[in-house]
Protein backbone atom coordinates (compact mmCIF):
# COMPACT_ATOMS: atom_id res chain seq x y z
CA UNK A 1 0.00 0.00 0.00
CA UNK A 2 1.48 3.25 -1.07
CA UNK A 3 1.16 6.06 1.42
CA UNK A 4 0.71 9.53 0.02
CA UNK A 5 3.27 11.98 0.94
CA UNK A 6 2.52 14.95 3.08
CA UNK A 7 2.82 17.24 0.11
CA UNK A 8 0.29 15.20 -1.87
CA UNK A 9 -2.23 15.32 0.95
CA UNK A 10 -1.82 19.05 1.26
CA UNK A 11 -2.39 19.45 -2.48
CA UNK A 12 -5.56 17.31 -2.45
CA UNK A 13 -6.82 19.17 0.57
CA UNK A 14 -6.34 22.42 -1.36
CA UNK A 15 -8.37 21.09 -4.30
CA UNK A 16 -11.18 19.98 -1.98
CA UNK A 17 -11.21 23.38 -0.29
CA UNK A 18 -11.47 25.08 -3.69
CA UNK A 19 -14.34 22.83 -4.75
CA UNK A 20 -16.07 23.53 -1.45
CA UNK A 21 -15.69 27.25 -1.95
CA UNK A 22 -17.04 27.01 -5.52
CA UNK A 23 -20.03 24.99 -4.39
CA UNK A 24 -20.68 27.42 -1.55
CA UNK A 25 -20.50 30.36 -3.92
CA UNK A 26 -22.91 28.70 -6.32
CA UNK A 27 -25.25 27.86 -3.48
CA UNK A 28 -25.19 31.39 -2.14
CA UNK A 29 -25.65 32.78 -5.66
CA UNK A 30 -28.60 30.45 -6.42
CA UNK A 31 -30.11 31.17 -3.03
CA UNK A 32 -29.87 34.88 -3.72
CA UNK A 33 -31.43 34.41 -7.18
CA UNK A 34 -34.23 32.33 -5.72
CA UNK A 35 -34.76 34.87 -2.98
CA UNK A 36 -34.85 37.69 -5.50
CA UNK A 37 -37.35 35.78 -7.64
CA UNK A 38 -39.43 35.04 -4.56
CA UNK A 39 -39.37 38.71 -3.60
CA UNK A 40 -40.23 39.73 -7.16
CA UNK A 41 -43.07 37.20 -7.22
CA UNK A 42 -44.36 38.39 -3.87
CA UNK A 43 -44.14 41.99 -5.04
CA UNK A 44 -46.01 41.08 -8.21
CA UNK A 45 -48.65 39.25 -6.21
CA UNK A 46 -49.02 42.15 -3.80
CA UNK A 47 -49.76 44.70 -6.53
CA UNK A 48 -52.49 42.50 -8.00
CA UNK A 49 -55.87 43.65 -6.62
CA UNK A 50 -57.28 40.10 -6.76
CA UNK A 51 -57.12 37.92 -3.64
CA UNK A 52 -54.40 35.25 -4.29
CA UNK A 53 -53.49 32.38 -1.95
CA UNK A 54 -51.66 29.04 -2.01
CA UNK A 55 -52.51 26.05 0.20
CA UNK A 56 -51.00 22.61 0.58
CA UNK A 57 -53.11 19.46 0.41
CA UNK A 58 -53.93 19.78 4.11
CA UNK A 59 -55.40 23.25 3.69
CA UNK A 60 -52.43 25.02 5.28
CA UNK A 61 -51.64 28.42 3.76
CA UNK A 62 -48.27 28.42 2.02
CA UNK A 63 -48.41 31.95 0.61
CA UNK A 64 -50.82 34.82 -0.12
CA UNK A 65 -50.74 38.36 -1.43
CA UNK A 66 -51.42 41.66 0.31
CA UNK A 67 -54.99 41.89 -0.97
CA UNK A 68 -55.76 38.56 0.70
CA UNK A 69 -54.17 39.82 3.93
CA UNK A 70 -56.34 42.94 3.77
CA UNK A 71 -59.44 40.79 3.40
CA UNK A 72 -58.48 38.49 6.31
CA UNK A 73 -57.34 41.44 8.40
CA UNK A 74 -54.04 39.79 9.39
CA UNK A 75 -50.41 40.12 8.44
CA UNK A 76 -48.95 37.50 6.15
CA UNK A 77 -46.91 36.09 9.05
CA UNK A 78 -50.14 35.35 10.93
CA UNK A 79 -51.65 33.59 7.91
CA UNK A 80 -48.81 31.43 6.54
CA UNK A 81 -48.82 28.02 8.25
CA UNK A 82 -52.46 28.41 9.35
CA UNK A 83 -55.67 26.84 8.05
CA UNK A 84 -59.04 28.49 7.42
CA UNK A 85 -60.23 27.18 10.78
CA UNK A 86 -57.45 29.15 12.51
CA UNK A 87 -58.24 32.53 10.97
CA UNK A 88 -61.89 32.46 9.86
CA UNK A 89 -65.28 31.76 11.48
CA UNK A 90 -66.09 28.02 11.47
CA UNK A 91 -69.05 28.32 9.08
CA UNK A 92 -67.00 30.19 6.48
CA UNK A 93 -63.95 27.96 7.05
CA UNK A 94 -66.11 24.86 6.49
CA UNK A 95 -67.49 26.35 3.26
CA UNK A 96 -63.96 27.05 1.93
CA UNK A 97 -62.73 23.62 2.98
CA UNK A 98 -65.53 21.90 1.03
CA UNK A 99 -64.63 23.85 -2.08
CA UNK A 100 -60.90 23.00 -1.58
CA UNK A 101 -61.61 19.29 -1.20
CA UNK A 102 -63.65 19.30 -4.41
CA UNK A 103 -60.63 20.68 -6.32
CA UNK A 104 -58.17 18.31 -4.63
CA UNK A 105 -60.35 15.24 -5.10
CA UNK A 106 -61.07 15.88 -8.78
CA UNK A 107 -57.67 17.41 -9.58
CA UNK A 108 -59.48 19.94 -11.80
CA UNK A 109 -60.07 23.65 -11.65
CA UNK A 110 -63.35 24.90 -10.15
CA UNK A 111 -65.03 28.30 -10.31
CA UNK A 112 -67.74 29.70 -8.07
CA UNK A 113 -69.20 32.98 -6.87
CA UNK A 114 -69.33 33.79 -3.17
CA UNK A 115 -69.94 36.72 -0.86
CA UNK A 116 -67.06 37.84 1.36
CA UNK A 117 -67.14 40.32 4.24
CA UNK A 118 -64.09 42.41 5.15
CA UNK A 119 -63.24 43.00 8.82
CA UNK A 120 -64.62 46.55 8.47
CA UNK A 121 -67.99 45.12 7.42
CA UNK A 122 -67.63 45.76 3.71
CA UNK A 123 -69.37 43.04 1.74
CA UNK A 124 -68.21 42.09 -1.73
CA UNK A 125 -69.12 39.51 -4.33
CA UNK A 126 -66.13 37.56 -5.63
CA UNK A 127 -65.56 35.04 -8.35
CA UNK A 128 -63.04 32.44 -7.10
CA UNK A 129 -61.05 30.11 -9.31
CA UNK A 130 -59.19 27.29 -7.55
CA UNK A 131 -56.81 25.01 -9.44
CA UNK A 132 -54.47 22.21 -8.24
CA UNK A 133 -50.68 22.52 -8.72
CA UNK A 134 -48.15 19.71 -8.95
CA UNK A 135 -44.49 19.09 -8.11
CA UNK A 136 -41.70 18.05 -10.50
CA UNK A 137 -42.49 14.42 -9.72
CA UNK A 138 -46.09 14.91 -10.89
CA UNK A 139 -47.60 14.59 -7.44
CA UNK A 140 -50.18 17.16 -6.38
CA UNK A 141 -48.82 19.38 -3.66
CA UNK A 142 -51.64 21.86 -3.14
CA UNK A 143 -53.93 24.41 -4.82
CA UNK A 144 -53.81 28.00 -5.95
CA UNK A 145 -56.83 30.26 -5.51
CA UNK A 146 -57.64 33.60 -7.12
CA UNK A 147 -60.69 35.59 -5.98
CA UNK A 148 -61.71 38.61 -8.05
CA UNK A 149 -64.06 41.30 -6.78
CA UNK A 150 -66.97 41.29 -9.24
CA UNK A 151 -69.33 43.42 -7.15
CA UNK A 152 -69.17 46.41 -9.49
CA UNK A 153 -69.07 44.16 -12.55
CA UNK A 154 -72.15 42.28 -11.37
CA UNK A 155 -73.88 45.54 -10.50
CA UNK A 156 -73.07 46.93 -13.95
CA UNK A 157 -74.07 43.64 -15.57
CA UNK A 158 -77.39 43.65 -13.74
CA UNK A 159 -77.90 47.28 -14.70
CA UNK A 160 -76.98 46.44 -18.30
CA UNK A 161 -79.39 43.51 -18.36
CA UNK A 162 -82.06 45.79 -16.93
CA UNK A 163 -81.25 48.40 -19.56
CA UNK A 164 -81.43 45.76 -22.27
CA UNK A 165 -84.80 44.55 -20.99
CA UNK A 166 -86.02 48.14 -20.78
CA UNK A 167 -84.78 48.86 -24.30
CA UNK A 168 -86.40 45.65 -25.55
CA UNK A 169 -89.64 46.71 -23.85
CA UNK A 170 -89.40 50.21 -25.32
CA UNK A 171 -88.51 48.76 -28.73
CA UNK A 172 -91.56 46.52 -28.57
CA UNK A 173 -93.72 49.44 -27.48
CA UNK A 174 -92.26 51.53 -30.30
CA UNK A 175 -92.91 48.72 -32.77
CA UNK A 176 -96.50 48.39 -31.59
CA UNK A 177 -96.89 52.17 -31.68
CA UNK A 178 -95.49 52.32 -35.21
CA UNK A 179 -97.76 49.44 -36.21
CA UNK A 180 -100.78 51.25 -34.78
CA UNK A 181 -99.70 54.47 -36.51
CA UNK A 182 -99.20 52.73 -39.86
CA UNK A 183 -102.59 51.01 -39.61
CA UNK A 184 -104.27 54.31 -38.75
CA UNK A 185 -102.21 56.07 -41.45
CA UNK A 186 -102.84 53.57 -44.24
CA UNK A 187 -106.51 52.83 -43.53
CA UNK A 188 -107.66 56.32 -42.61
CA UNK A 189 -110.82 57.40 -44.48
CA UNK A 190 -109.11 60.71 -45.22
CA UNK A 191 -106.05 61.36 -47.39
CA UNK A 192 -102.80 61.62 -45.41
CA UNK A 193 -99.31 62.48 -46.61
CA UNK A 194 -95.96 62.84 -44.85
CA UNK A 195 -93.66 65.42 -46.43
CA UNK A 196 -90.21 66.70 -45.60
CA UNK A 197 -90.56 69.97 -43.72
CA UNK A 198 -87.42 71.26 -45.42
CA UNK A 199 -88.16 70.82 -49.13
CA UNK A 200 -91.64 69.25 -49.31
CA UNK A 201 -90.65 65.96 -50.93
CA UNK A 202 -93.04 63.08 -50.28
CA UNK A 203 -91.96 60.56 -47.64
CA UNK A 204 -95.18 58.51 -47.62
CA UNK A 205 -98.82 58.62 -48.74
CA UNK A 206 -101.74 56.50 -47.54
CA UNK A 207 -104.16 54.27 -49.46
CA UNK A 208 -106.95 56.86 -49.55
CA UNK A 209 -104.59 59.41 -51.11
CA UNK A 210 -103.61 56.87 -53.75
CA UNK A 211 -107.29 56.08 -54.41
CA UNK A 212 -108.34 59.71 -54.82
CA UNK A 213 -105.29 61.08 -56.62
CA UNK A 214 -104.76 58.04 -58.88
CA UNK A 215 -100.99 57.74 -58.39
CA UNK A 216 -99.01 54.74 -57.14
CA UNK A 217 -96.88 55.28 -54.05
CA UNK A 218 -93.65 54.69 -56.00
CA UNK A 219 -94.71 57.48 -58.38
CA UNK A 220 -94.59 60.11 -55.64
CA UNK A 221 -92.32 59.02 -52.76
CA UNK A 222 -89.09 60.98 -52.88
CA UNK A 223 -90.47 63.55 -55.33
CA UNK A 224 -91.65 67.12 -54.92
CA UNK A 225 -95.34 68.08 -55.35
CA UNK A 226 -94.38 70.65 -57.97
CA UNK A 227 -92.82 67.87 -60.09
CA UNK A 228 -96.10 65.96 -60.30
CA UNK A 229 -98.34 68.88 -61.35
CA UNK A 230 -100.72 68.54 -58.41
CA UNK A 231 -101.64 72.18 -58.90
CA UNK A 232 -99.64 72.94 -55.73
CA UNK A 233 -97.22 75.79 -56.15
CA UNK A 234 -94.04 76.29 -54.17
CA UNK A 235 -95.74 79.31 -52.57
CA UNK A 236 -98.61 77.07 -51.36
CA UNK A 237 -96.23 74.70 -49.60
CA UNK A 238 -94.03 77.49 -48.17
CA UNK A 239 -97.18 79.13 -46.79
CA UNK A 240 -98.19 75.90 -45.02
CA UNK A 241 -94.67 75.41 -43.62
CA UNK A 242 -94.57 79.01 -42.36
CA UNK A 243 -97.85 78.53 -40.51
CA UNK A 244 -96.55 75.35 -38.89
CA UNK A 245 -93.34 77.09 -37.81
CA UNK A 246 -95.18 80.14 -36.44
CA UNK A 247 -98.20 78.63 -34.67
CA UNK A 248 -97.35 74.91 -34.60
CA UNK A 249 -100.19 73.72 -36.84
CA UNK A 250 -103.02 74.78 -39.16
CA UNK A 251 -106.48 73.35 -39.72
CA UNK A 252 -109.19 73.17 -42.38
CA UNK A 253 -107.68 75.34 -45.07
CA UNK A 254 -109.02 74.95 -48.60
CA UNK A 255 -106.59 73.48 -51.11
CA UNK A 256 -107.29 72.76 -54.79
CA UNK A 257 -105.45 69.73 -56.20
CA UNK A 258 -105.40 67.95 -59.53
CA UNK A 259 -105.46 64.16 -59.80
CA UNK A 260 -103.50 62.04 -62.25
CA UNK A 261 -106.54 61.83 -64.57
CA UNK A 262 -106.75 65.66 -64.51
CA UNK A 263 -109.76 65.88 -62.18
CA UNK A 264 -110.00 68.83 -59.83
CA UNK A 265 -109.95 67.69 -56.19
CA UNK A 266 -111.04 70.22 -53.56
CA UNK A 267 -109.70 69.47 -50.08
CA UNK A 268 -109.72 70.82 -46.56
CA UNK A 269 -106.15 70.35 -45.34
CA UNK A 270 -104.77 70.34 -41.79
CA UNK A 271 -101.10 69.99 -40.92
CA UNK A 272 -98.76 69.66 -38.00
CA UNK A 273 -95.06 68.82 -37.61
CA UNK A 274 -93.79 65.37 -36.66
CA UNK A 275 -90.31 63.86 -36.41
CA UNK A 276 -89.50 60.62 -38.23
CA UNK A 277 -86.07 59.03 -37.79
CA UNK A 278 -84.58 62.35 -36.77
CA UNK A 279 -86.04 64.26 -39.75
CA UNK A 280 -88.52 67.08 -39.28
CA UNK A 281 -91.62 66.30 -41.34
CA UNK A 282 -95.04 67.73 -42.05
CA UNK A 283 -98.10 65.51 -41.56
CA UNK A 284 -100.93 66.65 -43.84
CA UNK A 285 -104.49 65.39 -43.39
CA UNK A 286 -106.66 66.13 -46.43
CA UNK A 287 -110.42 65.69 -46.50
CA UNK A 288 -111.82 65.29 -50.01
CA UNK A 289 -114.60 67.91 -50.15
CA UNK A 290 -115.04 67.84 -53.94
CA UNK A 291 -118.47 66.24 -53.82
CA UNK A 292 -119.56 68.53 -51.00
CA UNK A 293 -118.57 71.69 -52.91
CA UNK A 294 -120.12 70.33 -56.11
CA UNK A 295 -123.35 69.67 -54.24
CA UNK A 296 -123.14 73.12 -52.69
CA UNK A 297 -122.72 74.67 -56.14
CA UNK A 298 -125.57 72.56 -57.45
CA UNK A 299 -127.83 73.63 -54.57
CA UNK A 300 -127.01 77.27 -55.24
CA UNK A 301 -127.73 76.76 -58.93
CA UNK A 302 -131.03 75.01 -58.16
CA UNK A 303 -131.98 77.78 -55.77
CA UNK A 304 -131.40 80.30 -58.54
CA UNK A 305 -133.37 78.17 -61.00
CA UNK A 306 -136.17 77.79 -58.50
CA UNK A 307 -136.29 81.53 -57.90
CA UNK A 308 -136.19 82.26 -61.63
CA UNK A 309 -138.82 79.56 -62.25
CA UNK A 310 -141.15 81.13 -59.72
CA UNK A 311 -140.55 84.52 -61.28
CA UNK A 312 -141.17 83.06 -64.75
CA UNK A 313 -144.39 81.34 -63.66
CA UNK A 314 -145.66 84.53 -62.11
CA UNK A 315 -144.70 87.03 -64.79
CA UNK A 316 -144.34 85.03 -68.02
CA UNK A 317 -148.00 84.99 -69.03
CA UNK A 318 -148.48 88.60 -67.95
CA UNK A 319 -145.69 89.65 -70.30
CA UNK A 320 -146.60 87.42 -73.27
CA UNK A 321 -150.20 88.65 -73.56
CA UNK A 322 -149.26 92.34 -74.06
CA UNK A 323 -146.53 91.26 -76.46
CA UNK A 324 -149.07 89.37 -78.61
CA UNK A 325 -151.29 92.44 -78.64
CA UNK A 326 -148.41 94.69 -79.70
CA UNK A 327 -147.39 92.18 -82.41
CA UNK A 328 -150.94 92.11 -83.81
CA UNK A 329 -151.18 95.88 -84.04
CA UNK A 330 -147.73 96.06 -85.64
CA UNK A 331 -148.91 93.68 -88.36
CA UNK A 332 -151.98 95.88 -88.95
CA UNK A 333 -149.84 99.01 -89.11
CA UNK A 334 -147.40 97.23 -91.40
CA UNK A 335 -150.15 96.78 -94.00
CA UNK A 336 -151.12 100.46 -93.64
CA UNK A 337 -147.61 101.87 -93.78
CA UNK A 338 -146.01 99.65 -96.40
CA UNK A 339 -143.22 102.12 -97.04
CA UNK A 340 -141.96 101.47 -93.51
CA UNK A 341 -142.20 97.65 -93.87
CA UNK A 342 -138.54 96.96 -93.02
CA UNK A 343 -138.91 98.75 -89.66
CA UNK A 344 -142.07 96.84 -88.82
CA UNK A 345 -140.39 93.54 -89.81
CA UNK A 346 -137.50 94.34 -87.47
CA UNK A 347 -139.85 95.15 -84.57
CA UNK A 348 -141.93 92.00 -85.18
CA UNK A 349 -138.77 89.79 -85.32
CA UNK A 350 -137.52 91.29 -82.07
CA UNK A 351 -140.92 90.67 -80.45
CA UNK A 352 -140.74 87.07 -81.71
CA UNK A 353 -137.27 86.73 -80.20
CA UNK A 354 -138.58 88.16 -76.92
CA UNK A 355 -141.49 85.70 -77.02
CA UNK A 356 -139.02 82.84 -77.59
CA UNK A 357 -136.92 83.89 -74.61
CA UNK A 358 -140.03 84.06 -72.43
CA UNK A 359 -141.09 80.59 -73.64
CA UNK A 360 -137.66 79.23 -72.69
CA UNK A 361 -137.88 81.11 -69.42
CA UNK A 362 -141.24 79.54 -68.64
CA UNK A 363 -139.88 76.05 -69.24
CA UNK A 364 -137.61 76.52 -66.20
CA UNK A 365 -140.63 76.55 -63.91
CA UNK A 366 -141.75 73.06 -64.90
CA UNK A 367 -141.02 70.30 -62.39
CA UNK A 368 -141.89 67.16 -64.38
CA UNK A 369 -142.13 65.95 -67.99
CA UNK A 370 -145.43 66.66 -69.72
CA UNK A 371 -145.83 63.35 -71.54
CA UNK A 372 -143.46 60.64 -70.18
CA UNK A 373 -143.20 57.34 -72.05
CA UNK A 374 -140.64 54.70 -72.98
CA UNK A 375 -138.22 56.14 -75.50
CA UNK A 376 -135.12 54.95 -77.31
CA UNK A 377 -132.48 57.68 -77.24
CA UNK A 378 -130.88 56.37 -80.45
CA UNK A 379 -134.15 56.71 -82.33
CA UNK A 380 -134.50 60.30 -81.14
CA UNK A 381 -130.98 61.10 -82.32
CA UNK A 382 -131.58 59.54 -85.74
CA UNK A 383 -134.78 61.62 -86.09
CA UNK A 384 -133.17 64.97 -85.39
CA UNK A 385 -129.71 64.21 -86.81
CA UNK A 386 -130.49 65.76 -90.24
CA UNK A 387 -131.47 69.01 -88.51
CA UNK A 388 -128.23 69.07 -86.49
CA UNK A 389 -126.18 68.10 -89.53
CA UNK A 390 -127.68 70.83 -91.71
CA UNK A 391 -126.82 73.51 -89.14
CA UNK A 392 -123.24 72.17 -88.97
CA UNK A 393 -122.88 72.10 -92.78
CA UNK A 394 -124.06 75.70 -93.04
CA UNK A 395 -121.09 76.69 -90.83
CA UNK A 396 -118.57 74.40 -92.61
CA UNK A 397 -118.48 71.93 -89.70
CA UNK A 398 -119.26 68.23 -89.37
CA UNK A 399 -121.25 66.01 -87.00
CA UNK A 400 -120.70 62.32 -86.24
CA UNK A 401 -123.00 59.83 -84.54
CA UNK A 402 -121.54 56.92 -82.56
CA UNK A 403 -124.50 55.07 -81.08
CA UNK A 404 -124.02 52.09 -78.77
CA UNK A 405 -126.73 52.24 -76.09
CA UNK A 406 -129.79 50.04 -76.60
CA UNK A 407 -131.96 50.26 -73.48
CA UNK A 408 -135.05 52.48 -73.36
CA UNK A 409 -135.65 55.24 -70.83
CA UNK A 410 -138.76 57.05 -69.58
CA UNK A 411 -139.00 60.61 -70.75
CA UNK A 412 -140.78 63.34 -72.64
CA UNK A 413 -139.91 63.12 -76.34
CA UNK A 414 -140.27 66.83 -77.01
CA UNK A 415 -138.11 67.83 -74.04
CA UNK A 416 -135.38 65.27 -74.80
CA UNK A 417 -135.22 66.48 -78.40
CA UNK A 418 -134.86 70.03 -77.10
CA UNK A 419 -132.08 68.87 -74.73
CA UNK A 420 -130.15 67.22 -77.57
CA UNK A 421 -130.65 70.15 -79.96
CA UNK A 422 -129.54 72.70 -77.35
CA UNK A 423 -126.35 70.77 -76.51
CA UNK A 424 -125.58 70.15 -80.19
CA UNK A 425 -126.17 73.79 -81.11
CA UNK A 426 -123.91 74.97 -78.29
CA UNK A 427 -121.18 72.55 -79.43
CA UNK A 428 -121.41 73.63 -83.07
CA UNK A 429 -121.30 77.33 -82.18
CA UNK A 430 -118.26 76.74 -79.92
CA UNK A 431 -116.16 75.34 -82.80
CA UNK A 432 -114.27 76.89 -85.65
CA UNK A 433 -114.88 75.78 -89.28
CA UNK A 434 -113.73 72.25 -90.31
CA UNK A 435 -114.05 70.98 -86.73
CA UNK A 436 -116.18 67.94 -85.79
CA UNK A 437 -118.96 67.51 -83.24
CA UNK A 438 -119.31 63.93 -81.95
CA UNK A 439 -122.53 62.63 -80.40
CA UNK A 440 -122.43 59.16 -78.93
CA UNK A 441 -124.43 56.97 -76.55
CA UNK A 442 -123.23 54.16 -74.31
CA UNK A 443 -124.00 52.47 -70.99
CA UNK A 444 -122.19 51.87 -67.72
CA UNK A 445 -123.39 49.78 -64.80
CA UNK A 446 -126.33 52.00 -63.87
CA UNK A 447 -126.67 54.74 -66.49
CA UNK A 448 -127.45 55.32 -70.12
CA UNK A 449 -125.10 58.10 -71.18
CA UNK A 450 -125.52 60.69 -73.92
CA UNK A 451 -122.20 62.43 -74.71
CA UNK A 452 -121.87 65.56 -76.87
CA UNK A 453 -118.23 66.40 -77.59
CA UNK A 454 -117.02 69.47 -79.44
CA UNK A 455 -113.57 70.55 -80.61
CA UNK A 456 -113.79 74.10 -79.36
CA UNK A 457 -111.34 75.97 -77.15
CA UNK A 458 -112.99 74.93 -73.89
CA UNK A 459 -115.03 76.80 -71.32
CA UNK A 460 -113.45 79.59 -69.34
CA UNK A 461 -113.17 78.89 -65.57
CA UNK A 462 -115.38 81.81 -64.54
CA UNK A 463 -118.14 80.53 -66.87
CA UNK A 464 -117.56 76.84 -66.03
CA UNK A 465 -118.32 77.36 -62.35
CA UNK A 466 -121.73 78.89 -63.27
CA UNK A 467 -122.85 76.46 -65.97
CA UNK A 468 -126.63 76.03 -66.02
CA UNK A 469 -127.31 79.42 -64.51
CA UNK A 470 -129.76 81.50 -66.61
CA UNK A 471 -128.32 84.43 -68.55
CA UNK A 472 -124.72 83.23 -68.05
CA UNK A 473 -123.12 82.87 -71.48
CA UNK A 474 -119.82 83.49 -73.27
CA UNK A 475 -121.48 84.30 -76.63
CA UNK A 476 -122.20 87.89 -77.53
CA UNK A 477 -125.67 87.13 -78.94
CA UNK A 478 -126.55 84.31 -76.53
CA UNK A 479 -129.24 84.44 -73.84
CA UNK A 480 -127.72 81.92 -71.48
CA UNK A 481 -131.07 80.10 -71.27
CA UNK A 482 -130.35 77.13 -73.55
CA UNK A 483 -128.03 75.35 -71.12
CA UNK A 484 -130.21 76.30 -68.15
CA UNK A 485 -133.12 74.59 -69.95
CA UNK A 486 -130.93 71.50 -70.50
CA UNK A 487 -130.15 71.27 -66.80
CA UNK A 488 -133.85 71.74 -65.99
CA UNK A 489 -134.89 69.01 -68.44
CA UNK A 490 -132.19 66.65 -67.07
CA UNK A 491 -133.38 67.26 -63.53
CA UNK A 492 -137.00 66.51 -64.49
CA UNK A 493 -135.83 63.20 -66.00
CA UNK A 494 -133.85 62.23 -62.90
CA UNK A 495 -130.65 62.61 -64.94
CA UNK A 496 -127.50 64.54 -64.19
CA UNK A 497 -125.17 66.51 -66.41
CA UNK A 498 -121.38 66.27 -66.03
CA UNK A 499 -118.92 68.37 -68.00
CA UNK A 500 -115.26 67.91 -68.94
CA UNK A 501 -113.47 70.81 -70.58
CA UNK A 502 -109.96 71.60 -71.77
CA UNK A 503 -108.24 73.57 -74.47
CA UNK A 504 -108.97 70.65 -76.85
CA UNK A 505 -112.74 70.88 -76.42
CA UNK A 506 -115.68 70.23 -74.12
CA UNK A 507 -117.80 67.13 -73.51
CA UNK A 508 -121.27 67.19 -71.92
CA UNK A 509 -122.35 63.85 -70.40
CA UNK A 510 -126.07 63.44 -69.70
CA UNK A 511 -126.46 60.38 -67.47
CA UNK A 512 -129.95 58.86 -67.41
CA UNK A 513 -130.58 56.21 -64.76
CA UNK A 514 -131.48 52.91 -66.40
CA UNK A 515 -133.88 52.06 -63.56
CA UNK A 516 -135.91 55.23 -63.86
CA UNK A 517 -138.37 56.17 -61.10
CA UNK A 518 -141.60 56.44 -63.12
CA UNK A 519 -143.45 57.88 -60.14
CA UNK A 520 -142.09 61.31 -60.94
CA UNK A 521 -143.38 61.16 -64.48
CA UNK A 522 -147.01 60.37 -63.74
Amino acid sequence: MNLKSREQLIEELGHLQKEHNDLLFKYQTNTLIIENKRNALNTLLDIIPDLIFLKDTNGVYVNCNQSFCDFIGLDKSNIIGKTDYDILPNKLAEFFRQKDNLVLSTKTSKKNEECLIYPNGKEILVETIKTPYFGDDGNMIGLIGVSRDITEYRRNLDALEQDIKEKERMTEELRKSEERFMKAFQHSPTMITINSLQDGRFIDVNLKWIEVMGYCSHDVIGRLPIELDFHITTENYVSMVDKVKKIGRFTNERLNLRSKDRRDVICLVSGEPIEIKGEQCLLLNLIDMTEYYNLESELIRLERLNLIGQLAAGLGHEIRNPLQTVRGFLQLLQNKYKNEKEYYDLMISELDRTNYIITEFLSLSKNRPDNPKLLNINNLLNMIFPLIQSKAFLEDKDVRLELQAAKDIYGDEKELKQLILNLAQNGIEAMKPTKVLTINTFEDESNLILAVKDQGRGIEPEIFSKLGTPFVTSRANGTGLGLAVCYSIAERHNARIEVETSSAGTTFYVKFPIKFDTGKTQ
